[in-house]
């Protein structure tokens, strides 16, 4: 398992970079499920971050399921 500051690096990343989980996963050379396993970690490491983190990722999630619905509809 990843230390505490590299879990919380990882969240940073995710959040100043504008990318999806997947996205980020990539850039950072790990899985999206270990990301994902991170990120649950990161409640415990600092539960701010995590809320943070779970916000934007709904978000973007969001965002990109109307550019999706938007572009198969064209």
């Amino acid at each position: 398992m990843a230390s505490e500051e590299q879990i919380k690096e990882e969240a940073r990343i995710f959040i100043n970079n504008d990318l999806t989980v997947e996205e980020t996963s990539t850039q950072l050379g790990i899985s999206k499920r270990t990301f994902q396993l991170h990120m649950s970690a990161l409640k415990v490491v600092d539960n701010g971050l995590y809320k943070l983190v779970k916000e934007i990722a709904i978000k973007r999630k969001t965002s990109q399921q109307q550019i999706n619905y938007k572009l198969k509809d064209a």
